[in-house]
């Protein structure tokens, strides 16, 4: 059992922080809305639960979910992010860089080729192996998967996840990938080096044996694509490390580019890995990770900025969609929420 006492009351900038001397629970933070404040209200945040790397959270209902993070490692909470139960130390020190969520299983990504395998039904059943270079995306079908690193090599796996072993070794580190089934899927190569990029899409269709190769426009939009969504076999679309917004309507084979979001990623914010997340083929959101959000209920035809600056006050990490109106947003500086689709 979990207790705690409330020590000291603040009411500065709309929030309430109420302080107590557990340090197993994180302080509660209720945000009060103003009328020049967004949807989104601050759960939880204080220094002893945040982390200065990207962290991650999934919750699989309004109540139970867990919280991993560079500082504390993995967590869970049973009352909606109000009291936390840390998990594992052994973690500690690794950032969340990719997660895949299915039925039955949370996977997720590290900094250092760690990927932590997470029962959704009991939180407490998790185990971890590593494979090598830093994890940019993990996919799964049934008992069938892949993991792209750094090192520029996919990983294949047949038994959920017990074991991996190296299916395709690239030139270029590989930066994201999308699989729509464990036949067919992208990835995309690419670099830090913005003065001369070298951004490729690769698309597989029998299931990672072979592999046809597209070139990207590159043109000011960065050194990679950080993140890729493909709707159907033919059309998708990516963000790029400087925000910039790519489009194929024939598999990846060509892509257009639109700078609509140029005013929002500038120079001090490049390669902060923005994320595209779908809730459907019409809801979405692109996380830019720097107070930020943009969000679609056309498929991408047309973008809404969500600025969170107001309560965001860190680096933002990971975005979770319940739901078109409830929707979770872990950073550094804590949990964000909103049960109105964010506007």
């Amino acid at each position: 059992t979990y207790t705690f006492s409330v020590v000291e009351y603040n009411n500065v900038n709309g929030y309430k922080d109420y302080k107590q001397f557990n340090e197993n629970i994180v302080s509660i933070q209720a945000y009060i809305p103003q009328s020049n404040t967004n949807a989104f209200i601050k759960l939880i945040g204080n220094s002893t639960f945040t982390g200065n790397q990207s962290p991650f959270s999934f919750f699989k209902n309004s109540l139970d979910g867990i919280y991993f993070n560079q500082n504390r490692g993995l967590n869970m909470t049973n009352d909606g992010g109000v009291t936390w139960k840390r998990l594992a130390n052994n973690v500690k020190g690794d950032w969340a860089t990719s997660k895949y969520i299915d039925n039955n299983f949370i996977y997720i990504g590290t900094s250092t080729g760690r990927i932590i395998k997470i029962n959704k039904n009991n939180f407490n059943d998790f185990s971890t192996i590593n494979i090598s270079g830093q994890v940019t995306s993990i996919y799964f079908n049934n008992n069938n998967g892949y993991a792209c690193s750094t090192n520029g090599k996919l990983y294949k796996t047949t038994n959920n996840g017990l074991t991996w072993v190296e299916n395709n070794a690239f030139s270029q580190p590989i930066m994201s990938s999308y699989f729509i089934d464990i036949m067919t899927g992208w990835i995309t190569l690419g670099n830090s080096n913005t003065s001369s990029p070298n951004i490729k899409v690769l698309k597989t269709s029998d299931g990672g044996n072979t592999w046809s190769q597209y070139s990207v426009p590159h043109t000011n939009i960065g050194g990679y694509i950080s993140d890729i969504y493909f709707f159907n076999p033919s059309d998708g679309s990516a963000v790029s490390s400087r925000g910039w917004l790519l489009k194929t309507t024939n598999g990846g084979v060509t892509w257009s580019q639109e700078n609509i979001f140029g005013s929002l990623v500038t120079s001090e914010n490049y390669d902060k890995f923005p994320k595209i997340n779908f809730l459907n083929n019409s809801v979405g959101y692109i996380n830019f990770r720097n107070q930020k959000l943009a969000k679609t209920i056309d498929g991408g035809n047309t973008w809404q900025v969500l600025d969170v600056q107001n309560i965001a006050d860190r680096w933002m990490g990971d975005l979770q969609i319940l739901s078109e109106n409830e929707v979770f947003l872990f950073g550094e500086g804590g949990i964000l929420k909103t049960i109105t689709g964010g506007l």
